[in-house]
């Protein structure tokens, strides 16, 4: 997924901004981002209808209607919590475009 954002921001002529960063017991990275304050909500990539975004292979997008587990939740499966990576003072970041 990684470097689906890559390329998409690179396309887009933007950054791919630092942001609040989590690594799942799995190996995957969730990276947190503030809803826009202005325009629609962003919904969730598992619903329907416009404001559920399709990025590309290998990203879920979570908003409205949608959850992720929070950084020093404990996997029982894989026996090793969801960790923090980013910088601790690190918030997350408003959406990029």
């Amino acid at each position: 997924g990684a470097d689906v954002l890559e390329r998409l921001a690179a396309e887009a002529g933007a950054d791919w901004p630092d942001t609040y960063t989590v690594l799942t017991p799995s190996g995957g990275v969730h990276l947190y981002y503030c809803q826009p304050e202005d325009g629609p909500l962003i919904g969730c990539a598992t619903g329907a209808g416009t404001t559920a975004p399709h990025l590309g292979p290998l990203i879920d997008v979570r908003g409205i209607g949608g959850y992720v587990i929070a950084a020093g939740s404990y996997s029982a499966a894989q026996q090793i919590a969801y960790r923090r990576i980013s910088d601790a003072g690190l918030m997350p970041q408003p959406l990029p475009d």
